[in-house]
């Protein structure tokens, strides 16, 4: 279709785009019909192909030639050994590209990858593992290895248990196995796997089942007490991506820690000269009496795992730095002496479970703190920690107040508070903008709330001294004088399950930061705040605006989250990651993906051609990825179109499946984003050739409107990396995942009181009846500049819409109706209580006038929202929505301002 000059004849220029990317993982059936399986234990077990996934393996010997290969089939997301498992450029090519590679010179196998029923995948090479039965004679296990042509390959390690066998790479080796195995011959035979395992660890230290804010499956703690599921650190998660460092430093600046606790081995304790700032030898950080408070905050952050005894640390492999301070009547300048000391000697992470009972600043503990948090590791700056205090009593109706220097003004200080074993915030943990996050600790006091008490188990001062037995002194019943707690297991007297407050709500976050250290020590302390604060789950049921409520912060820490690559992108100019996306504003808006009618490399949006794709000049799609995490992270990228309509579902129609009356969406291309570093972004390209809009004749004015959608898949599996699983509603689903964005944006160019516009579908694409509502509003950025109040807004409905309408009583506010036209009169107008049916498409007119002309210098744009909602019997469902753009002038004209779209 030729391109059109929008400007050469006095209308409104409008151009609808929606932009749309989906990731989902299609899965192909095999050619001829065959059943996919193998034979497991007991029984058969079903498998499927994957339409982007396939395995290779090379001869070993030509390896360096042969995986230069490799780019050009697709990426590589596993290796093992000379066996390569890749994600395909484009879906549904993997037959062809199987069939490539089984026709090169030195590839021993290709296969398509399989997937189980719960989408483990499962790679097929050559190797083939069998055991034959007993009763097998020598001529029939000759003659299987015979009739496949297969080579007997088995290891030292397999010899006595099994076999292995390697077939021909066009022998279909998981066929094979099961005719083997259909023999009667074997016990086993099945294709040796290639298949991903993870490690599922837990501690093994005797106490470690107390310690529910490591991992919380509502198990006994203290007390009768028991906690709620999963109301913990995620630290079992975190400790499959590492358990710490021995290169990274956390300084413990509290009243000293003890140096023969063997859940705090010497070898992982930095014991400086000058750490002392209390009294006693200035080299000398062992506490005094039952001082044992920073013994049991060291415990916290690194106890030693699986060594017999005692408790488990959040960084277990990292080192401890006692800085020993006094409490009390104390000098201000000695606590910034110790956190002088402490940056200055390298210290990675400072924690400090200790504070004044007021708000005040001190100007020289905050000009320590400063310095270390722009000083320390070299001039990249030391991660500094506090606990917020305990100086609410919420049960009493006091919210408290963070404490000082926890309120300090230094931007990167972490300061926390406490979340208890049900993921509500504790009793005593206090209210305030302040607070950045929380970690849970014990719940109440046993003078707050009766039948309370501490219960954070930790290390302790070796013996009789320190938390157990229990001093007593604590202000309320529990713990009693004299209480042991543990009273039995080795050396049960080093330990304590009577640690709480946020007290031990800091050293889990200070822990968590020696974890993330340990990955990427290059982090600066606003990486690690941004990663730790925007990880966190937002827990309680509390209020979070902007990502953060006055009781929780952002929320409690989630240590696996942190330790995660974060991949998103905005919905909105104004999202922030947070998920949900709890703006009001249109979601269908995203910024993060544009269209370029040449490869210019713009960044500003235009509307795409309809080019014969004989032509062989493509438009362009940019998808920017997000990454939000401290680690590297990868997905695949894959991008869709649809026809445009306010009624858009998932999966329907982006998948391809609807095609009445004309095709109504399809994939466009897939990619795999690449690497994308912490903290970065990349910007990946796709070519596309918009459909033709002399197919889409049947809907009038709108024909030329098409959409785009845009999803990062980061697994291969459902729920594809996805927070929230996806459903049929395509707005709650983007609105729940932030690696989910939409874009749907109508621009019209206007000559004064020349009335035009353009076509607008709705449609129901799930697969149920629905009532449906259509609102009509200025959104608030064009409160301004508003068509409402300055020109006039009108709708004209089909008249199988208008009919529809008017048998379901013709509802709606804000209206003027004559005949089929409705005049919008004013923001929030609306009509409604129609219902559609699966697959029911109707379309209306759109036109726009304005009163009086802006000046030139003005040259204003007039906002203009056309929503659909689905109505349920659990309220309002977003379906989608178009955004119009007004412009008093006409735009100037350009060679990209031609386009058919």
């Amino acid at each position: 279709m030729k391109p059109r000059d929008f400007f050469t004849r006095p209308f409104i220029h409008l151009i609808w785009m929606m932009l749309s990317l989906l990731a989902i993982t299609d899965c192909q059936k095999p050619t001829g019909g065959q059943e996919l399986y193998y034979h497991g234990t007991q029984e058969k077990i079903a498998l499927r192909e994957s339409s982007t996934h396939f395995v290779v393996k090379f001869d070993s010997t030509r390896l360096d030639e042969l995986k230069k290969m490799l780019p050009q089939w697709g990426e590589v997301e596993y290796e093992y050994e000379n066996a390569y498992i890749l994600r395909t450029k484009e879906e549904g090519s993997v037959r062809e590209l199987v069939g490539r590679a089984r026709e090169m010179e030195g590839v021993l196998a290709a296969n398509p990858i399989y997937l189980t029923p719960d989408d483990q995948m499962m790679g097929v090479t050559d190797v083939i593992c069998l055991a034959f039965k007993e009763g097998a004679s020598a001529d029939s296990r000759k003659e299987i290895l015979d009739k496949y042509n297969a080579r007997d390959i088995t290891s030292p390690r397999a010899k006595s248990f099994y076999l292995q066998i390697s077939v021909p790479k066009n022998a279909q080796a998981l066929q094979v196995a099961n005719e083997i195995q259909e023999s009667g011959l074997t016990t086993f035979a099945h294709p040796d796997f290639l298949a991903m395992t993870v490690k599922h660890y837990t501690p093994s230290d005797p106490y470690y089942a107390r310690q529910f804010y490591l991992h919380n499956i509502g198990q006994l703690i203290n007390d009768g007490h028991t906690g709620t599921t999963d109301a913990d650190i995620d630290a079992e998660e975190a400790w499959e991506v590492t358990r710490g460092s021995n290169t990274i430093r956390i300084a413990v600046l509290d009243e000293g820690v003890v140096s023969n606790n063997n859940d705090l081995p010497l070898a992982r304790l930095d014991i400086l000269p000058g750490c002392n700032f209390a009294s006693g030898s200035p080299n000398d950080p062992s506490p005094v009496g039952d001082g044992a408070h920073g013994t049991a905050c060291s415990g916290i952050i690194a106890a030693e795992h699986d060594n017999g005894e005692g408790v488990s640390g959040v960084a277990p492999f990292c080192r401890i730095m006692p800085v020993r301070i006094p409490f009390g009547l104390v000098s201000s300048s000695v606590y910034a002496n110790a956190i002088n000391f402490a940056w200055s000697n390298n210290a990675d992470v400072l924690s400090n479970s200790w504070g004044y009972n007021s708000t005040a600043d001190i100007p020289v503990i905050t000009a320590a703190i400063n310095s270390a948090a722009t000083s320390g590791r070299g001039g990249i700056g030391a991660v500094v920690v506090f606990s917020a205090g305990n100086t609410a009593h919420h049960a009493g109706s006091n919210n408290g107040f963070v404490s000082y220097p926890g309120n300090v003004a230094v931007a990167t200080v972490l300061t926390v508070g406490a979340s208890d074993r049900n993921d509500q915030q504790a009793n005593y943990s206090p209210d305030g903008a302040a607070l950045d996050v929380v970690a849970p600790s014990h719940l109440a006091y046993s003078s707050q709330i009766a039948g309370e008490c501490f219960e954070v188990w930790s290390t302790d001062i070796t013996g009789a001294d320190g938390y157990n037995d229990s001093p007593g002194g604590f202000g309320g019943p529990c713990p009693a004088l004299g209480e042991m707690l543990p009273n039995a297991g080795v050396n049960f007297q080093d330990y304590t399950g009577r640690m709480g407050g946020t007290s031990a709500a800091c050293p889990e976050v200070a822990g968590l930061a020696a974890l993330m250290l340990s990955v990427t020590p290059s982090l600066t302390p606003a990486q690690v705040f941004d990663c730790i604060t925007q990880s966190c789950d937002k827990v309680g049921g509390y209020t979070y605006t902007g990502g953060k409520s006055v009781e929780m912060g952002f929320g409690r820490i989630n240590a696996r989250n942190a330790l995660s690559a974060h991949l998103w992108a905005r919905d909105t100019p104004d999202d922030i990651g947070v998920e949900p996306n709890r703006s009001s504003g249109a979601i269908y808006l995203t910024p993060d993906i544009w269209v370029r009618k040449t490869h210019d490399l713009g960044t500003v949006h235009e509307n795409p051609e309809y080019r014969d794709p004989l032509l062989g000049q493509p438009n362009y799609v940019y998808v920017r990825v997000r990454n939000a995490g401290c680690m590297d992270g990868a997905a695949t990228v894959k991008l869709y179109w649809a026809k445009a309509s306010t009624g858009l579902s998932w999966p329907a129609p982006w998948d391809g499946s609807v095609t009445t009356p004309a095709l109504m969406g399809g994939i466009i291309g897939t990619q795999p984003s690449g690497t994308v570093p912490g903290h970065s972004e990349v910007v990946l390209e796709f070519q596309w050739y918009p459909p033709d809009p002399a197919d889409y004749s049947m809907f009038g004015t709108d024909q030329q409107h098409f959409c785009l959608l845009a999803r990062f898949e980061r697994t291969a599996t459902p729920p594809y990396g996805m927070t929230s699983p996806e459903t049929g509603n395509l707005g709650q689903n983007v609105l729940k995942n932030n690696n989910i964005i939409w874009k749907n944006i109508t621009v019209v160019d206007e000559v004064v009181e020349m009335a035009a516009g353009g076509g607008i579908l709705i449609a129901n694409f799930t697969k149920t009846e629905e009532r449906t509502r259509i609102s009509f509003t200025v959104p608030e950025e064009s409160k301004e500049w508003n068509i409402l109040r300055q020109g006039q807004a009108i709708v004209k409905l089909s008249d199988e819409l208008l009919a529809k309408w008017k048998r379901a009583g013709g509802k709606g506010e804000g209206i003027e109706v004559e005949g089929n036209t409705i005049l919008i009169k004013r923001e929030g107008a609306w009509i409604g209580g129609f219902s559609l049916k699966p697959g029911e498409i109707h379309g209306f007119d759109i036109q726009f006038k304005l009163d009086q002309q802006p000046s030139r210098e003005q040259n204003p744009a007039f906002l203009f929202d056309i929503t659909q909602y689905a109505l349920t019997d659990n309220g309002e469902l977003l379906r989608g929505g178009e955004r119009y753009v007004i412009y008093g002038y006409a735009q100037p004209k350009s060679p990209q301002d031609k386009a058919e779209h």
